[in-house]
């Protein structure tokens, strides 16, 4: 529609004037433009024109005699192989993002349809690791595909929560001290290989309190008195 808007104010005719008489020109036909004004054609130059209009020169290349622009050939039919590849390598991105676990959310964004992972990725971090992954074989995709995705990093200060704070303060400490754990095993494990002697103490610890004396008393028939 854009396009038949603007040949409708332009003009193809013959060129009135050449400036080389002993060369003949290639150039046979010229095009003139109009705006309108005040419900009349009035001729205008193509520089303003294009400045007004934001256009292109091939806006005019593809009408014909009739005044009718061709439609764009862009993105007609394509091969089965083609939309295979295009779906296979759809299929391997959504089942890339997929593995990446999403962050939930309590006041800010609870209602968004946007998909929020952790804050220390980004497209490019997850493009990376996903050609990591791909064979010397494999079609090499574009990142723009990933930022079709409905994805966001971005962590709101409001959308904080004072439990949820508390609760990742102890698993980042429950899990430094498991870092530590696997770190000393793996030390064990390379001395054992090594047929390193690993000396090993036992400590035997005993707990002493103090004795107290109960006395204790034995009464018999015998020695009632009555």
């Amino acid at each position: 529609m854009q396009r038949q808007f603007i040949v409708k104010y332009t003009k193809i005719g013959e060129v009135k004037q050449m400036t080389s008489k002993t060369e003949k020109s290639r150039r046979q036909k010229t095009m003139f433009y109009y705006l309108t004004r005040l419900s009349k054609h009035t001729m205008v130059c193509k520089k303003f024109l294009v400045s007004r209009r934001g256009l292109l020169e091939q806006h005019w290349r593809k009408s014909n005699d009739c005044g009718i622009v061709a439609s764009d050939m862009r993105g007609g039919r394509q091969s089965e192989n083609i939309k295979n590849r295009d779906s296979a390598i759809h299929t391997a991105i959504e089942n890339h993002v997929n593995r990446f676990p999403r962050i939930g959310s309590h006041y800010y964004r609870e209602k968004s349809t946007q998909e929020y992972l952790h804050f220390d990725l980004s497209i490019s971090k997850i493009y990376s690791l996903f050609l990591e992954e791909l064979t010397a074989s494999d079609e090499l995709p574009s990142i723009t595909t990933y930022r079709t995705k409905n994805l966001s990093f971005h962590r709101p200060k409001k959308d904080q929560c004072s439990l949820c704070m508390t609760y990742k303060d102890l698993y980042e400490k429950c899990n430094s001290e498991k870092l530590k754990v696997r770190t000393v095993k793996n030390e064990c494990k390379l001395r054992a290989a090594t047929d390193e002697v690993v000396p090993l103490t036992c400590n035997k610890f005993f707990i002493y309190q103090n004795i107290m004396t109960l006395r204790f008393s034995t009464k018999h028939a015998y020695l009632i008195s009555i």
